[in-house]
């Protein structure tokens, strides 16, 4: 259950561009290969989930079990979680097909070390809807 034992009902209109897609393509960088001719592999990088409030930001790299980050998205991480009011999460999951599927997810620190904040789908939401409160 929830942190409020609730759950809103969102209007369809809001859910209409929710992106349950199983065909989602990543977004591809090799155009971006070389445009930095010391640093040619500069490249930019995504991440998964980032939302703001008053400032504060929570940022979700969601991995499939197995999957690695690669030294850039390491890097990437790990100055976003020294980052006053950053908090950065990897959460070992899925959202490709029907459902949404959560394993363990982390907490991440400036060394990458990882608290663990839940087992699931409904930790890692409640983990969430506790940052919003706290973030003001």
């Amino acid at each position: 259950m929830l942190a409020d034992d609730t759950v809103q009902r969102v209007p369809l209109l809001y859910m209409q561009n929710s992106m349950r897609n199983p065909y989602a393509a990543h977004v591809d960088f090799r155009d971006f290969v070389g445009l930095i001719p010391n640093n040619p592999l500069f490249l930019p990088s995504n991440v998964d989930m980032m939302a703001e409030r008053h400032g504060n930001f929570f940022v979700g790299e969601w991995k499939k079990p197995n999957e690695g980050v690669s030294k850039g998205q390491q890097l990437l991480l790990q100055a976003l979680a020294a980052t006053p009011k950053f908090t950065v999460v990897l959460i070992n999951g899925t959202t490709d097909g029907p459902t949404t599927w959560v394993g363990d997810s982390f907490q991440l620190d400036e060394n990458l070390n990882g608290s663990k904040i839940g087992k699931n789908l409904q930790d890692l939401q409640m983990y969430y809807q506790n940052w919003y409160k706290k973030a003001r």
